[in-house]
C-alpha cells in the first residue's frame, strides 16, 4: 500500500515538470521597421490594438488557436506597457485561453496580421519547462506598420444649393459634397496639397487652399461659393404695375443691396423701354444703394416697360432671365423673372379756340394745340386757349435773325397754367419757342423733324400777358447773327470740349455754361466759375472754348451757352448732347490735344477706389499729394518721368501706412514744373 503511494507522489511530481501550469502568461515585445510603435498603438491592457489580428496556434494539438477574433483581451491581445518615457509594445498570450493542456517543449505558431493592408507576420515559439511568466524581450519581433494618414476637412458655405460641387486635391481622387456642403480629404503624412472647388456658374473664395506638410489632421478648411450671377435689383421707381405716372417723371431709379453669396455687377444694364436692342449701362459703386437714369419725356396713357440688369464680366449673358445666364433681372412679387412696367396718367385735353383775327391761310403751319391741366384740376366750365398770328417784329424780346426764314410768331393766352402745351408740326424741321419766365424756352424736341410734335412743360399762363411763341421753319430763332457756330465733344482725356464762335459782338459781357443731365433744362447748374469774357480773335471773328472736367462715366449730359449783355438780358443757345463713354474706353486722341492737367476723379463720390485722371502736354515728373478736410496730409505718390499722354493712378482709400482712412471730403493736389492744380474728391463708406 505504500509503494502505491509514493508510486502516485513520483507521478504527479513528474507531470507538473512536464505540463505548464494552466496560467501561464507569455509577453513578446513588438517593434516596427520604422518608427516609434509606442506612439502608433497606445491602448493599455484592456483593450487590444485595432487593425490588428493576432493568433496562436499550439502545432501538437489540432485545432488549438487562440486569437483576437474569437477570444477578449484578457486572454490574447497587443498593447502598451509601461509609463511615459519607458513605454514598450507587448503581444500577450494567457495560455490558460487554450482548452487543451499545452507541455512544455509544444510549439506556438504566432500570426500577427495589419488588416487594412493584409500584411502580416509568423514567427514560432517552443515552450520552456517551468511554470512562470514567460517575457521576452529580444529579439524584438518586427509586425507589419499601419498605414498613417492625416484628414482635411472643412465646409462650403452658400446661400445656393451646395449639390454638384467638386473638389479636387493633389494626388487625390476628386469628391462631391453632399448637400450640407462638408467635405473631406485623407492624405498621407508630411504631404502638401491643393484643394481646389468648381461648380459651373459660380466661383470660391478662397479660390484654393494650400496645405503644406501636413502631419495633423486639419479642419476649417472652409470655402464661401459665390455665384456669377449678381443678384437682383429692387424697389422700382416708378412702383411696379403703378399707373397715372407723370410723363414729366424724368427719372427711373431702382435700389441695389449686395448680397454676401452673389458676384458683385460692375454696373447696371437698362433696356428702356424693356425690348430695346440698346441699353444704357449705369456705374456700380461699392457701397451704393440707391441708382436713377434720366429718361426723356414720356407720352401719356402708355404703359412702358424696363429692365435692370445687373451685370458684371463673370457673365455675359444678354437675356438674363435664364438662368445662371451671368447677369441678374429685376423681379416683381415673387412672378420671376419679369421687366418691371409702369403707365403715364391720362391727358385732360382743353380744345382750342379761335379768334378773329387767325388767319387759317397765314404764313407757315398753322399748329394744332392741345393743353393739359395738372391731374389734379377739375375745370367746369372747360375753358379755352386763344391765340392770334402776330409780326415777327412785333415780339418782345425777340431779336430777328437774317437766317430765320418761314417763321411766324402767335401770342397765346389762357385763364390757368397749362401743365403741357403740345403742337402738331407737318415735315420739315422746326424750331419753336415760347417766353415765359424770363427767358426763352426751346420746345422739345429742339428742333422737331416733322411730322411730329413739338411740347412745353408747366408754362404759366395762369391768365396773365400773352405768352409769345415764334416757329420756324427756317433757322434757329434762339441763333442769333453774331453766332456762327456751337459744339461740345467727348475727348480721350475724360472731358468734354466746348466751342463756339461769334462773327461779332456789341454791348456783349460774357457767357456762361449750363448743363443739365434733361434735355429739358430741369437740374442744371451753371459750370464755369466765372463769367467767360474773352476768346481769340481771328479779325472779327472770335474764338471761345471751355473745357468740363467734371463729367461721370456713361452719362448723357446736355449744355446750354448763355450769352448775357451789358444790360443782364441773357439768351440761351442749344442745348448741344454729348455722351460720356467709358473710362477705360475712351475715344482716341492726338498729341495736339494733349495739355499738362489735373483732370476730375473717378468715381465720384468713392467707395473702395477711385481713379484720379492726368494729363501730361510734356515728358515731366510729377506729385500727388491728399489731404484731409483739416489740411493734413494723409496720402502722396510721385511718379518719374512720366509720358506725354493722358494717365491715371488709383487711390484705394488708404494712407501712407496703408490704414484705411475715414469717410469724408478729400482734396488732390497735383505738381508737374510750374504746373500746380487742387480738386476735391469724397469717400463714402
Amino acid at each position: 500500500m505504500k509503494r502505491i503511494i509514493l508510486l502516485s507522489l513520483f507521478t504527479l511530481i513528474f507531470v507538473a515538470s512536464v505540463f505548464g501550469g494552466t496560467t501561464r502568461s507569455f509577453n513578446q515585445k513588438l517593434g516596427f521597421a520604422s518608427g516609434d510603435i509606442t506612439e502608433v498603438i497606445t491602448n493599455t491592457s484592456s483593450s487590444h490594438a485595432p487593425n490588428y489580428l493576432v493568433t496562436a496556434d499550439i502545432l501538437q494539438t489540432t485545432g488549438e488557436v487562440v486569437s483576437t477574433a474569437t477570444h477578449n483581451a484578457t486572454q490574447i491581445r497587443i498593447y502598451r506597457a509601461g509609463t511615459p518615457g519607458n513605454y514598450a509594445v507587448l503581444l500577450f498570450l494567457q495560455f490558460a485561453a487554450f482548452t487543451t493542456q499545452w507541455y512544455a517543449g509544444n510549439t506556438i505558431r504566432f500570426y500577427v496580421e495589419y488588416t487594412p493592408t493584409l500584411e502580416f507576420v509568423t514567427w514560432d515559439y517552443v515552450i520552456p519547462t517551468g511554470t512562470g511568466s514567460i517575457s521576452i524581450q529580444n529579439p524584438v519581433v518586427i509586425i507589419p506598420q499601419p498605414t498613417i494618414t492625416t484628414k482635411i476637412s472643412g465646409n462650403i458655405t452658400s446661400a445656393f444649393s451646395l449639390s454638384g460641387v467638386l473638389l479636387t486635391c493633389t494626388g487625390q481622387p476628386n469628391v462631391n459634397t453632399g448637400t450640407n456642403g462638408y467635405y473631406e480629404f485623407t492624405i498621407n503624412p508630411g504631404s502638401s496639397v491643393t484643394i481646389t472647388p468648381s461648380k459651373t456658374g459660380y466661383y470660391f473664395n478662397p479660390v484654393n487652399r494650400y496645405h503644406e506638410n501636413v502631419t495633423e489632421n486639419v479642419t476649417g478648411a472652409n470655402f464661401a461659393m459665390i455665384k456669377n450671377n449678381p443678384n437682383a435689383a429692387s424697389t422700382p421707381t416708378p412702383a411696379n404695375g403703378i399707373t397715372g405716372v407723370e410723363p414729366t417723371i424724368g427719372f427711373l431709379s431702382w435700389n441695389f443691396v449686395q448680397q454676401p453669396y452673389n458676384a458683385p455687377p460692375t454696373g447696371f444694364k437698362v433696356f428702356f423701354p424693356d425690348g430695346a436692342t440698346t441699353y444704357t449701362l449705369v456705374p456700380y459703386v461699392e457701397g451704393i444703394t440707391a441708382y436713377s437714369m434720366p429718361i426723356p419725356l414720356l407720352d401719356y396713357s402708355t404703359t412702358y416697360t424696363w429692365r435692370v440688369v445687373p451685370t458684371n464680366s463673370r457673365g455675359k449673358g444678354e437675356d438674363a432671365s435664364i438662368p445662371d445666364s451671368g447677369e441678374a433681372q429685376s423681379k416683381a412679387d415673387g412672378d420671376g423673372v419679369v421687366p418691371w412696367s409702369f403707365t403715364t396718367q391720362n391727358p385732360q385735353w382743353i380744345t382750342p379756340g379761335f379768334t378773329e383775327d387767325v388767319d387759317p391761310d397765314g404764313p407757315g403751319p398753322l399748329p394744332t394745340f392741345y393743353v393739359d391741366t395738372p391731374p389734379s384740376t377739375e375745370l367746369e366750365p372747360v375753358p379755352v386757349i386763344t391765340y392770334s398770328i402776330v409780326s415777327l417784329s412785333s415780339v418782345p424780346f425777340f431779336i430777328g435773325s437774317p437766317y430765320v426764314t418761314d417763321a411766324f410768331a402767335l401770342n397765346m393766352s389762357a385763364p390757368i397754367d397749362c401743365y403741357r402745351l403740345e403742337i402738331s408740326v407737318p415735315a420739315g424741321t422746326w424750331y419753336a419757342v415760347a417766353w415765359y419766365n424770363g427767358m426763352w424756352n426751346p420746345g422739345n424736341p429742339y428742333p422737331c423733324v416733322g411730322p411730329g410734335t413739338i411740347v412745353w412743360l408747366n408754362v404759366p399762363f395762369g391768365g396773365k400777358d400773352d405768352i409769345p411763341l415764334i416757329i420756324s421753319g427756317g433757322g434757329d430763332p434762339l441763333l442769333p447773327v453774331e453766332l456762327s457756330s456751337f459744339t461740345a465733344t467727348f475727348f480721350a482725356g475724360f472731358f468734354v470740349q466746348l466751342n463756339w464762335t461769334v462773327q461779332s459782338e456789341t454791348n456783349h459781357m460774357g457767357y456762361n455754361i449750363l448743363r443739365s443731365e434733361n434735355v429739358n433744362g430741369s437740374g442744371s447748374v451753371k459750370i464755369n466759375d466765372a463769367m467767360i469774357e474773352s476768346g481769340s480773335s481771328v479779325g472779327t471773328e472770335i474764338t471761345y472754348s471751355y473745357r468740363d472736367e467734371e463729367v461721370e462715366a456713361n452719362t448723357n449730359y446736355y449744355y446750354w451757352l448763355e450769352s448775357v449783355d451789358l444790360g443782364g438780358t441773357t439768351q440761351l443757345f442749344g442745348p448741344r448732347m454729348v455722351t460720356v463713354g467709358n473710362i477705360d474706353t475712351p475715344p482716341p486722341i492726338t498729341p495736339e490735344q494733349i495739355a499738362t492737367a489735373l483732370l476730375s476723379a473717378y468715381p465720384n463720390p468713392f467707395g473702395s477706389s477711385t481713379r484720379i485722371r492726368y494729363s501730361l502736354k510734356n515728358k515731366s515728373d510729377v506729385k500727388f499729394e491728399i489731404f484731409n478736410i483739416k489740411g493734413q496730409l494723409v496720402y502722396n505718390v510721385e511718379m518719374n518721368k512720366a509720358g506725354q499722354r493722358f494717365h491715371f493712378f488709383e487711390w484705394d482709400g488708404k494712407d501712407n501706412n496703408q490704414r484705411p482712412v475715414s469717410s469724408g471730403i478729400y482734396y488732390y493736389r497735383m505738381t508737374s514744373g510750374k504746373y500746380t492744380s487742387t480738386k476735391k474728391i469724397v469717400l463714402v463708406k
